[in-house]
């Protein structure tokens, strides 16, 4: 029974920026490609949270899960920071790891990180609550836009596939 709206669109518009506040909400949790201005970013009074496939800092942008497979990472995770105006940047609250040596299926991959999603999000709120952040010195710093044509044949020559 909790209230939720689509977006269409930016976020940061006047219109969303009116009524997300009109709300007077405690926490954003984000699971989605928009980007989020510092104007929404400080409306709710606990913060924002995004949920991220891949374990921040690495592998930040866009198809985090075929960039790593791409890189001929073994493992992938499941990320949740609390959101800055930088993208998928932030103090980590919540991370899970996720083997793929095994199985270079976006889908199935994609599948098994939605489904530890769920509790990591429930971890995340509660460490968001007690301030604490885990550290982010294990994983090394990398952004990623669009994969580019190397990308894409290091993908398949790694065994990456979609279904």
């Amino acid at each position: 029974k909790i209230s939720y709206f689509d977006i269409n669109g930016n976020i940061n518009t006047n219109f969303y920026l009116k009524k997300i506040s009109s709300l007077k909400i405690d926490l954003i949790i984000s699971s989605n490609s928009l980007y989020f201005g510092k104007e929404i970013l400080q409306i709710p009074k606990l913060g924002s949270i995004n949920r991220h496939t891949s374990l921040l800092p690495s592998y930040g942008g866009v198809w985090p899960v075929l960039q790593a497979i791409s890189h001929n990472e073994k493992d992938i995770g499941v990320t949740v920071h609390k959101m800055t105006s930088n993208i998928d940047e932030g103090d980590i609250l919540a991370q899970k790891i996720i083997s793929v040596e095994n199985n270079k299926n976006l889908t199935f991959i994609y599948k098994k990180a939605f489904q530890e999603s769920s509790d990591l999000v429930i971890k995340a709120i509660d460490n968001l609550l007690n301030n604490k952040k885990l550290s982010s010195k294990s994983y090394l710093k990398s952004y990623f836009s669009f994969p580019n044509d190397k990308e894409w044949t290091n993908f398949r020559k790694n065994g990456g596939r979609f279904i």
